[in-house]
């Protein structure tokens, strides 16, 4: 966040656990804590509300099994910057921007990326949204049953 000072980010998740207190402390230490917002657990419509006034989604994930809030970023019309950790890279279909290190360089180079190119080629957006919309709950109840069927 010291490299956005004009930048909010914005932590949703559960805010009584060790996680939470470990990054509150941690923004504290780096002299960053009036740029983080905690909103605790948030709804459905207040998660679309975010990923559709931000100016990029941050996905800085070291173990994921898929990656949701990927897909529900991208069909949000977000410019989406990830790890290279497990499946993250796939699931993001060449439609992201992956950061291949924790260096805080390496993650503010991949920022200012994602956002410069969503806002000099609209077509990368559009590819993107495309792209997630192969991935749904219907699509996925389908598939499933098909399997199951077909075993």
């Amino acid at each position: 966040m010291k490299h956005f000072p004009e930048h909010k980010l914005i932590i949703a998740g559960d805010t009584k656990g060790s996680y939470f207190k470990e990054l509150k402390k941690l923004a504290k230490k780096e002299q960053v804590e009036n740029q983080i917002l905690f909103p605790g657990i948030i709804s459905e419509k207040e998660k679309t509300w975010y990923y559709q006034n931000c100016d990029a989604f941050l996905f800085p994930s070291l173990y994921e099994g898929f990656g949701l809030p990927i897909i529900e970023a991208m069909r949000n019309g977000v410019p989406v910057i990830t790890s290279n950790k497990t499946s993250i890279p796939e699931v993001g279909g060449g439609f992201t921007f992956i950061f291949k290190s924790f260096d805080e360089i390496d993650i503010k180079t991949q920022i200012n990326t994602g956002i410069n190119t969503y806002e000099t080629d609209p077509e990368i957006k559009t590819q993107a949204i495309e792209f997630s919309k192969k991935y749904s709950w219907d699509i996925n109840v389908k598939e499933y049953l098909d399997l199951y069927n077909r075993l």
